[in-house]
This record gives structure tokens, C-alpha cells and sequence, in this order.
């Protein structure tokens, strides 16, 4: 399936100078905004990235980017609790990497509800998974650290080196974190990074962003 490449994404876009989060109207559907039904598990080319299919349902795929689309973003660009309603990475996703799409393809994506738990509902286009939803569509199981769980899945689609630490939507067991999933060992971090954290050193990259999304299909 070939659909048409976004552009990329320039550092000065990455770099979001607000919280603030404003959403265009969901476009009203219409059938020409949708693509070819793929299968459970197939992966596919979507807005210039590639992604893993998680689910089918009601005329819509659950896509999984299958590697991170950015190196170095912070959950939030101010310490403090981890809020995905009031977060840089939600006003990110959903703002300047949203638009940066190709407009065929921004009509293709289906805005979601989520559950964020303590944090409220929401409505997004793009967004990273929660802990949940990892043990909804991977195999999750537990390690010999309490705060630690592994998922193999997540091993088969990552780049190495470096390891890259990719953000969850939840907040972590430690004040002022969120919790991270790593492409190496497939290790998920409950007590999670500061949220400010971007950047690393040799061999890592901090503050990595994974996202999915749903996207109309016939």
C-alpha cells in the first residue's frame, strides 16, 4: 500500500513553546477519507511512516507506529505532575506533527476518545499508547524488578543502536515522571522519566515519541 510521504517534520516544529492544546473540528466523514481495510498485524504505509495494524473495528484501524518518529521530546516542557490533557507532547502530536501530514491523510485519521485514567478523558488524533492499552494488544509480563514489566513485541521493531525511550501516556509511580518503554530489552518503566527529560547520551535517546492512531477504513 503506498500512500503519499508527509513531509518531514523541521527541528523548529518538534520544539513546542506551549501546553495549549486547540483542535480543528473532526472533518465529517466521508468515504473518500478512507483506505483499503488492512489485516490484524500487517505492516503498512501511512503519512510517510511505517505502522503495525492492532485492531479492527467499526470502519477503523488502530496503527501502531512501528519504530519512534522523534528522537528527542519531552513529556512536558515544565516539571511537575505528568498531565497528558495539558502536556507539550499531546499540543505536539496533535498540532504540529498533525499538520505536518499530507491533507488526504490528516482526512483519514479518526478522532479518538481516551481513557487517561486519573487524568480524564480526552479527544486526540495521535497519541502515544497507555500501559493498558500495551497489555490490551502485546504480551506483557512481569520482571524481578516490581517496576518493571517486558514486552517482548516490543523488541522485533526496534533500532539498535541506539535504545530509544519512547513515552507512554501515563504518568509514573515517581513524582513528576511518565512512564517509558524502551526498543531494546522491551522493558516498560513504571517509575517512569522526568518529564522534562529529552536528548541522552552515547548509545540512548531519552524522550522519544511512539505514537498511534485510528484511521477510517473500508
Amino acid at each position: 500500500l503506498f500512500f503519499a510521504a508527509c513531509a518531514a517534520v523541521s527541528t523548529q516544529e518538534q520544539q513546542t513553546t506551549t501546553a495549549e492544546v486547540t483542535f480543528q473540528t473532526e472533518p465529517p466523514f466521508n468515504s473518500e477519507h478512507t483506505v483499503p481495510t488492512p489485516a490484524v498485524g500487517e505492516l503498512m504505509q501511512f503519512g510517510g511512516y511505517y505502522w503495525r495494524v492492532l485492531e479492527l473495528r467499526d470502519g477503523k484501524a488502530l496503527l501502531y507506529a512501528r519504530s519512534v518518529i522523534d528522537e528527542s521530546s519531552p513529556y512536558n516542557e515544565t516539571a511537575g505532575a505528568a498531565d497528558w490533557s495539558a502536556s507539550t507532547l499531546r499540543s505536539y502530536l496533535n498540532g504540529a506533527f498533525y499538520q505536518s501530514l499530507d491533507e488526504d491523510d490528516r482526512a483519514c485519521i479518526a478522532q479518538t476518545d481516551l481513557d487517561n485514567g486519573s487524568g480524564g478523558a480526552t479527544q486526540d488524533y495521535i497519541f502515544p499508547l497507555s500501559v493498558a492499552e500495551v497489555k490490551q494488544y502485546f504480551s506483557v509480563k512481569e520482571s524481578d524488578d516490581k517496576n518493571v514489566l517486558i514486552c517482548e513485541d516490543f523488541k522485533e521493531d526496534r533500532m539498535f543502536p541506539p535504545v530509544h525511550y519512547y513515552w507512554l501516556r501515563d504518568a509514573g509511580t515517581d513524582a513528576g515522571t511518565a512512564v517509558t518503554a524502551n526498543d531494546y530489552r522491551g522493558e516498560i518503566n513504571l517509575k517512569g522519566l522526568d518529564v522534562t527529560e529529552s536528548g541522552g547520551a552515547a548509545g540512548s535517546h531519552y524522550g522519544c515519541i511512539r505514537p498511534a492512531l485510528w484511521i477510517n477504513v473500508y
